[in-house]
């Protein structure tokens, strides 16, 4: 029998995206491979935390190292990291001053209002749930915010105008959903396991829930504005 197969002939390849699954599985697709750098991101943005006014700066390199586990690009996660936090210090710094006295207000007013509301009045329960809402659109802004900072060339204006965008707007409802129950899951933990989850929450609680902020974010960005603007570095 003549054989007449031909083996020198090119494939048509597959494209390095289709190999990627998205939502959920992806998450637990990273967690699974990437769980020991998470650790380590973990540990290395609480040190870089301590200072308290390089907060912003380690959010953003943080932001980079998991862009990075997203996008399934190799990385030697210390030197890359305190090369983002180096680089982007100026542009991390600027939008965690603006960030931070927001949420901070909105969580002191909730507090307050939440506060009066044991006393049965009707005007602090909604000006409580208001200023509640409040605080939770403006952390979920920041979570598209500072990756678009460190991600992208635009002026920071621009960002938080395509952060809140996003958020009323443009992004699904089901991401913010899927951010939002990863918070309740978080604190419940941390309350649930006081005092040991203080110890676990820097290496395991932490860096998992920042990847899904990060993560579910990160699907809206390259959506919307990675696409649109062009500018992603």
């Amino acid at each position: 029998m003549k054989m007449n197969a031909q083996f020198t002939r090119e494939g048509k390849g597959i494209e390095p995206g289709k190999l990627r699954r998205p939502g959920f599985p992806r998450y637990f697709e990273i967690m699974r491979f990437e769980w020991w750098n998470l650790i380590k991101l973990g540990c290395l943005t609480f040190a870089c935390c301590l200072p308290i006014l390089t907060i912003p700066a380690a959010m953003g390199a943080m932001c980079v190292s998991i862009a990075a586990m997203i996008a399934d690009k190799p990385q030697f996660l210390c030197h890359d990291y305190l090369t983002a936090f180096r680089i982007n210090f100026k542009r991390s710094s600027c939008l965690g001053g603006i960030y931070a006295p927001l949420l901070l207000v909105s969580a002191a007013a909730a507090s307050l209002y939440l506060f009066f509301m044991k006393s049965g009045g009707i005007i602090a329960t909604v000006c409580g749930t208001a200023m509640l809402v409040s605080f939770q659109l403006i952390l979920f802004s920041a979570f598209y915010a500072f990756p678009m900072v460190v991600k992208t060339d635009l002026p920071i204006k621009t960002v938080i105008r395509n952060a809140f965008l996003l958020v009323f707007f443009r992004d699904s409802l089901v991401r913010q959903l899927c951010i939002f129950c990863g918070e309740c899951l978080a604190v419940f933990l941390i309350f649930w396991f006081y005092p040991y989850s203080i110890l676990l929450s820097v290496p395991f609680l932490f860096p998992l829930f920042f990847l899904l902020s990060t993560y579910f974010s990160w699907l809206g960005l390259e959506k919307y504005v990675f696409y649109q603007e062009g500018k992603s570095r």
